[in-house]
Protein backbone atom coordinates (compact mmCIF):
# COMPACT_ATOMS: atom_id res chain seq x y z
CA UNK A 1 0.00 0.00 0.00
CA UNK A 2 1.25 3.47 -0.89
CA UNK A 3 1.34 5.55 2.31
CA UNK A 4 2.89 8.64 0.69
CA UNK A 5 -0.30 9.82 -1.05
CA UNK A 6 -3.88 10.26 0.11
CA UNK A 7 -5.26 9.40 -3.33
CA UNK A 8 -3.92 6.77 -5.74
CA UNK A 9 -5.44 5.49 -8.98
CA UNK A 10 -5.48 1.87 -10.15
CA UNK A 11 -5.97 0.93 -13.82
CA UNK A 12 -5.99 -2.88 -14.28
CA UNK A 13 -4.30 -4.27 -17.41
CA UNK A 14 -6.10 -7.62 -17.61
CA UNK A 15 -9.29 -7.54 -15.55
CA UNK A 16 -11.39 -5.15 -13.49
CA UNK A 17 -12.51 -1.54 -13.60
CA UNK A 18 -10.39 1.58 -12.96
CA UNK A 19 -10.60 2.77 -9.37
CA UNK A 20 -9.42 5.46 -6.99
CA UNK A 21 -8.23 4.58 -3.48
CA UNK A 22 -8.66 7.45 -1.03
CA UNK A 23 -7.29 7.57 2.52
CA UNK A 24 -8.66 11.04 3.28
CA UNK A 25 -11.64 11.13 5.65
CA UNK A 26 -12.44 14.61 4.35
CA UNK A 27 -12.75 13.35 0.77
CA UNK A 28 -14.78 10.32 1.87
CA UNK A 29 -17.31 12.57 3.60
CA UNK A 30 -17.68 14.72 0.49
CA UNK A 31 -18.23 11.68 -1.73
CA UNK A 32 -20.67 10.08 0.72
CA UNK A 33 -22.80 13.23 0.71
CA UNK A 34 -23.45 12.78 -3.01
CA UNK A 35 -25.74 9.78 -2.50
CA UNK A 36 -27.62 10.53 -5.73
CA UNK A 37 -24.52 9.62 -7.72
CA UNK A 38 -22.71 7.15 -5.46
CA UNK A 39 -23.72 3.72 -4.19
CA UNK A 40 -22.30 0.46 -2.88
CA UNK A 41 -21.44 -1.73 -5.91
CA UNK A 42 -23.79 -4.72 -6.10
CA UNK A 43 -21.15 -7.07 -7.48
CA UNK A 44 -19.12 -6.66 -4.27
CA UNK A 45 -22.06 -7.23 -1.91
CA UNK A 46 -22.25 -11.00 -2.52
CA UNK A 47 -21.32 -11.97 1.04
CA UNK A 48 -24.14 -9.97 2.65
CA UNK A 49 -26.70 -10.96 0.00
CA UNK A 50 -26.56 -14.71 0.63
CA UNK A 51 -29.78 -14.60 2.65
CA UNK A 52 -31.55 -11.67 0.97
CA UNK A 53 -31.61 -7.88 0.67
CA UNK A 54 -30.63 -6.08 3.86
CA UNK A 55 -29.47 -2.84 5.43
CA UNK A 56 -25.81 -3.45 4.58
CA UNK A 57 -26.39 -4.19 0.89
CA UNK A 58 -29.14 -1.68 0.11
CA UNK A 59 -28.73 1.73 -1.52
CA UNK A 60 -30.83 4.89 -1.77
CA UNK A 61 -34.50 4.65 -0.90
CA UNK A 62 -34.24 0.93 -0.17
CA UNK A 63 -31.53 1.63 2.43
CA UNK A 64 -33.72 4.31 4.04
CA UNK A 65 -36.61 1.84 4.22
CA UNK A 66 -34.49 -0.80 5.97
CA UNK A 67 -32.92 1.75 8.33
CA UNK A 68 -36.34 3.15 9.26
CA UNK A 69 -37.31 -0.29 10.57
CA UNK A 70 -34.05 -1.35 12.24
CA UNK A 71 -32.81 1.87 13.86
CA UNK A 72 -35.43 2.25 16.66
CA UNK A 73 -34.46 -1.18 18.05
CA UNK A 74 -31.18 0.29 19.33
CA UNK A 75 -32.39 1.97 22.54
CA UNK A 76 -31.82 2.04 26.29
CA UNK A 77 -34.05 -0.99 26.80
CA UNK A 78 -31.83 -3.00 24.44
CA UNK A 79 -28.67 -1.84 26.20
CA UNK A 80 -30.12 -2.91 29.55
CA UNK A 81 -30.92 -6.33 28.11
CA UNK A 82 -27.33 -6.60 26.84
CA UNK A 83 -26.02 -6.04 30.39
CA UNK A 84 -28.40 -8.65 31.80
CA UNK A 85 -27.69 -11.29 29.15
CA UNK A 86 -23.92 -10.73 29.26
CA UNK A 87 -23.90 -11.51 32.98
CA UNK A 88 -26.10 -14.58 32.47
CA UNK A 89 -23.94 -15.85 29.58
CA UNK A 90 -20.74 -15.31 31.58
CA UNK A 91 -22.12 -17.45 34.39
CA UNK A 92 -23.15 -20.13 31.88
CA UNK A 93 -19.63 -20.04 30.41
CA UNK A 94 -17.89 -20.43 33.77
CA UNK A 95 -20.14 -23.32 34.76
CA UNK A 96 -19.93 -25.09 31.38
CA UNK A 97 -16.14 -24.76 31.18
CA UNK A 98 -15.65 -25.86 34.79
CA UNK A 99 -13.77 -22.73 35.84
CA UNK A 100 -13.62 -21.77 39.51
CA UNK A 101 -12.20 -18.81 41.40
CA UNK A 102 -9.38 -20.99 42.76
CA UNK A 103 -8.44 -22.68 39.50
CA UNK A 104 -5.93 -21.60 36.85
CA UNK A 105 -6.85 -22.44 33.28
CA UNK A 106 -4.76 -22.24 30.14
CA UNK A 107 -6.63 -21.49 26.90
CA UNK A 108 -5.10 -22.68 23.65
CA UNK A 109 -7.28 -20.39 21.51
CA UNK A 110 -8.68 -17.45 23.47
CA UNK A 111 -10.19 -15.82 20.36
CA UNK A 112 -12.94 -18.44 20.34
CA UNK A 113 -14.20 -17.27 23.75
CA UNK A 114 -15.18 -13.66 22.83
CA UNK A 115 -16.41 -14.84 19.41
CA UNK A 116 -18.84 -17.29 21.00
CA UNK A 117 -19.81 -14.79 23.71
CA UNK A 118 -20.58 -12.03 21.20
CA UNK A 119 -22.62 -14.33 18.97
CA UNK A 120 -24.74 -15.55 21.89
CA UNK A 121 -25.38 -12.01 23.22
CA UNK A 122 -26.40 -10.63 19.82
CA UNK A 123 -28.53 -13.70 19.10
CA UNK A 124 -30.41 -13.36 22.38
CA UNK A 125 -30.73 -9.58 22.66
CA UNK A 126 -31.19 -8.64 19.04
CA UNK A 127 -33.09 -11.57 17.62
CA UNK A 128 -34.48 -13.64 20.48
CA UNK A 129 -32.71 -16.78 19.29
CA UNK A 130 -32.28 -19.52 21.94
CA UNK A 131 -28.46 -19.67 21.84
CA UNK A 132 -26.68 -21.16 24.88
CA UNK A 133 -23.05 -21.62 25.87
CA UNK A 134 -23.29 -25.33 26.56
CA UNK A 135 -24.06 -27.34 23.46
CA UNK A 136 -26.73 -29.68 24.79
CA UNK A 137 -27.91 -30.78 21.36
CA UNK A 138 -27.72 -34.18 19.75
CA UNK A 139 -25.45 -34.72 16.73
CA UNK A 140 -28.42 -34.96 14.36
CA UNK A 141 -29.76 -31.54 15.40
CA UNK A 142 -27.07 -29.08 16.58
CA UNK A 143 -28.09 -26.17 18.80
CA UNK A 144 -28.64 -22.66 17.45
CA UNK A 145 -25.35 -21.50 18.95
CA UNK A 146 -23.41 -24.34 17.32
CA UNK A 147 -25.16 -23.87 13.98
CA UNK A 148 -24.65 -20.11 13.93
CA UNK A 149 -20.97 -20.58 14.77
CA UNK A 150 -20.47 -23.01 11.87
CA UNK A 151 -22.27 -20.71 9.43
CA UNK A 152 -20.13 -17.78 10.55
CA UNK A 153 -16.90 -19.73 10.09
CA UNK A 154 -17.85 -21.16 6.67
CA UNK A 155 -19.12 -17.96 5.04
CA UNK A 156 -16.21 -17.71 2.58
CA UNK A 157 -16.46 -21.41 1.77
CA UNK A 158 -20.16 -21.01 0.99
CA UNK A 159 -19.35 -18.17 -1.39
CA UNK A 160 -16.61 -19.90 -3.40
CA UNK A 161 -17.71 -23.56 -3.49
CA UNK A 162 -19.87 -24.37 -6.57
CA UNK A 163 -23.22 -26.07 -5.91
CA UNK A 164 -22.25 -29.29 -7.67
CA UNK A 165 -19.36 -29.83 -5.23
CA UNK A 166 -21.85 -30.44 -2.39
CA UNK A 167 -22.99 -33.65 -4.08
CA UNK A 168 -19.50 -35.14 -3.89
CA UNK A 169 -18.76 -37.73 -1.15
CA UNK A 170 -16.71 -35.26 0.92
CA UNK A 171 -17.97 -35.16 4.49
CA UNK A 172 -16.63 -31.71 5.40
CA UNK A 173 -18.23 -30.10 2.34
CA UNK A 174 -21.53 -31.91 2.86
CA UNK A 175 -21.58 -30.78 6.50
CA UNK A 176 -21.34 -27.16 5.36
CA UNK A 177 -24.28 -27.58 3.00
CA UNK A 178 -26.29 -29.49 5.61
CA UNK A 179 -25.72 -26.78 8.25
CA UNK A 180 -26.66 -23.91 5.95
CA UNK A 181 -29.80 -25.67 4.75
CA UNK A 182 -30.89 -26.51 8.30
CA UNK A 183 -30.38 -22.93 9.45
CA UNK A 184 -32.42 -21.62 6.52
CA UNK A 185 -35.28 -23.95 7.50
CA UNK A 186 -35.00 -22.95 11.17
CA UNK A 187 -35.10 -19.25 10.27
CA UNK A 188 -38.23 -19.74 8.17
CA UNK A 189 -39.86 -21.47 11.13
CA UNK A 190 -38.75 -18.70 13.51
CA UNK A 191 -40.32 -16.08 11.26
CA UNK A 192 -43.59 -18.04 11.17
CA UNK A 193 -43.60 -18.47 14.96
CA UNK A 194 -42.84 -14.80 15.58
CA UNK A 195 -45.67 -13.82 13.20
CA UNK A 196 -48.05 -16.03 15.18
CA UNK A 197 -46.85 -14.51 18.47
CA UNK A 198 -47.34 -10.99 17.12
CA UNK A 199 -50.84 -11.80 15.89
CA UNK A 200 -51.67 -13.26 19.30
CA UNK A 201 -50.28 -10.14 21.00
CA UNK A 202 -52.47 -7.91 18.82
CA UNK A 203 -55.54 -9.97 19.70
CA UNK A 204 -54.85 -9.67 23.44
CA UNK A 205 -53.46 -6.09 23.28
CA UNK A 206 -50.24 -7.37 24.83
CA UNK A 207 -46.92 -5.75 23.95
CA UNK A 208 -44.52 -8.36 22.56
CA UNK A 209 -41.12 -6.64 22.43
CA UNK A 210 -38.99 -4.18 20.54
CA UNK A 211 -35.92 -6.19 19.55
CA UNK A 212 -34.55 -6.10 16.01
CA UNK A 213 -36.09 -9.41 14.93
CA UNK A 214 -39.56 -8.45 16.21
CA UNK A 215 -39.42 -5.15 14.35
CA UNK A 216 -38.31 -6.89 11.17
CA UNK A 217 -41.12 -9.44 11.33
CA UNK A 218 -43.66 -6.73 12.20
CA UNK A 219 -42.63 -4.87 9.05
CA UNK A 220 -43.95 -7.77 6.95
CA UNK A 221 -47.46 -6.51 7.77
CA UNK A 222 -46.74 -2.94 6.63
CA UNK A 223 -47.81 -1.56 3.27
CA UNK A 224 -45.68 -2.11 0.18
CA UNK A 225 -43.88 1.22 0.57
CA UNK A 226 -42.39 0.51 3.99
CA UNK A 227 -42.88 -3.24 4.40
CA UNK A 228 -40.33 -6.03 4.12
CA UNK A 229 -40.52 -9.36 2.35
CA UNK A 230 -39.70 -12.59 4.20
CA UNK A 231 -36.33 -12.87 2.44
CA UNK A 232 -35.50 -9.29 3.51
CA UNK A 233 -36.36 -10.13 7.12
CA UNK A 234 -34.00 -13.12 7.08
CA UNK A 235 -31.37 -11.17 5.12
CA UNK A 236 -31.31 -8.37 7.70
CA UNK A 237 -31.21 -10.87 10.55
CA UNK A 238 -28.04 -12.55 9.32
CA UNK A 239 -26.32 -9.44 7.99
CA UNK A 240 -26.69 -7.57 11.29
CA UNK A 241 -25.96 -10.61 13.42
CA UNK A 242 -22.73 -11.67 11.74
CA UNK A 243 -21.43 -8.16 11.06
CA UNK A 244 -22.02 -7.20 14.69
CA UNK A 245 -20.65 -10.29 16.37
CA UNK A 246 -17.38 -10.37 14.38
CA UNK A 247 -16.57 -6.75 15.24
CA UNK A 248 -17.49 -7.17 18.91
CA UNK A 249 -15.46 -10.38 19.20
CA UNK A 250 -12.34 -8.80 17.69
CA UNK A 251 -12.58 -5.76 19.97
CA UNK A 252 -12.93 -7.94 23.08
CA UNK A 253 -10.05 -10.21 22.05
CA UNK A 254 -7.76 -7.24 21.37
CA UNK A 255 -8.78 -5.57 24.64
CA UNK A 256 -8.03 -8.59 26.82
CA UNK A 257 -4.84 -9.36 24.91
CA UNK A 258 -3.35 -5.89 25.27
CA UNK A 259 -4.47 -5.59 28.89
CA UNK A 260 -2.64 -8.86 29.57
CA UNK A 261 0.52 -7.30 28.13
CA UNK A 262 0.09 -4.08 30.11
CA UNK A 263 -0.58 -5.23 33.67
CA UNK A 264 -0.56 -1.69 35.09
CA UNK A 265 -3.43 -0.63 32.81
CA UNK A 266 -5.28 -3.84 33.63
CA UNK A 267 -4.99 -3.03 37.33
CA UNK A 268 -6.56 0.40 36.75
CA UNK A 269 -9.54 -1.25 35.11
CA UNK A 270 -9.97 -3.79 37.91
CA UNK A 271 -9.85 -1.06 40.58
CA UNK A 272 -12.44 1.03 38.74
CA UNK A 273 -14.84 -1.91 38.32
CA UNK A 274 -14.52 -2.81 42.02
CA UNK A 275 -15.04 0.83 42.98
CA UNK A 276 -18.25 1.11 40.94
CA UNK A 277 -19.73 -2.34 41.54
CA UNK A 278 -18.06 -3.36 44.80
CA UNK A 279 -17.24 -6.90 45.85
CA UNK A 280 -20.55 -7.95 47.39
CA UNK A 281 -22.95 -6.22 45.02
CA UNK A 282 -24.86 -8.26 42.46
CA UNK A 283 -23.28 -7.29 39.15
CA UNK A 284 -26.71 -7.40 37.49
CA UNK A 285 -26.73 -3.62 37.63
CA UNK A 286 -28.77 -1.27 35.46
CA UNK A 287 -26.98 0.14 32.40
CA UNK A 288 -26.91 3.53 34.14
CA UNK A 289 -23.78 2.46 36.06
CA UNK A 290 -21.85 1.75 32.86
CA UNK A 291 -20.96 5.44 32.17
CA UNK A 292 -19.39 5.58 35.64
CA UNK A 293 -16.65 3.18 34.47
CA UNK A 294 -14.93 5.81 32.32
CA UNK A 295 -11.51 4.13 32.11
CA UNK A 296 -13.01 0.80 31.04
CA UNK A 297 -15.11 2.51 28.36
CA UNK A 298 -12.08 4.42 27.05
CA UNK A 299 -10.13 1.16 26.75
CA UNK A 300 -12.94 -0.49 24.76
CA UNK A 301 -13.41 2.54 22.49
CA UNK A 302 -9.69 2.76 21.73
CA UNK A 303 -9.50 -0.90 20.88
CA UNK A 304 -12.57 -0.58 18.64
CA UNK A 305 -10.52 1.91 16.62
CA UNK A 306 -7.72 -0.63 16.32
CA UNK A 307 -10.11 -3.38 15.14
CA UNK A 308 -11.70 -1.60 12.20
CA UNK A 309 -15.15 -2.71 11.08
CA UNK A 310 -13.91 -2.69 7.49
CA UNK A 311 -10.64 -1.77 5.80
CA UNK A 312 -12.25 -0.34 2.67
CA UNK A 313 -15.48 1.60 2.19
CA UNK A 314 -16.63 0.88 -1.37
CA UNK A 315 -18.46 3.43 -3.51
CA UNK A 316 -19.28 3.30 -7.21
CA UNK A 317 -20.58 6.11 -9.41
CA UNK A 318 -24.04 5.48 -10.87
CA UNK A 319 -23.62 8.06 -13.63
CA UNK A 320 -21.07 10.43 -15.14
CA UNK A 321 -20.92 13.74 -13.34
CA UNK A 322 -18.44 16.46 -12.46
CA UNK A 323 -17.69 17.44 -8.90
CA UNK A 324 -15.08 19.50 -7.10
CA UNK A 325 -13.52 17.64 -4.18
CA UNK A 326 -11.31 19.53 -1.75
CA UNK A 327 -8.21 17.64 -0.59
CA UNK A 328 -6.18 18.72 2.44
CA UNK A 329 -2.58 17.60 2.02
CA UNK A 330 -0.42 16.86 5.03
CA UNK A 331 3.22 16.17 5.68
CA UNK A 332 4.74 13.64 8.03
Amino acid sequence: MNHQHEIISVIPFLHGNPAYYVSSLNVLKQLSDKERFMEKPRELMTAVLLWGENLLSANGEMWKRHRRIVNPAFNQSTYGLVVKETIATYREMVMAEGWTADSQNQLSNFNEIPKKLALIIISRCGFGLPATWADESNPAKPSYGKTLGIVSETLISRLVIPKWVYSLPVESVRNIDHTWRNLAIDMEQLVVRRCEELNESKATSKRHGDDIFTRLVSAMDDDAKYGLTRSEVIGNTFALMFAGHETTAHVLAATFGLLALHQDEQEKGVKEILQVLGTERDPASPPSVVPQMTFTLIVLIRHSRICLICLIFLLASTRHYESTVRVSFFRT
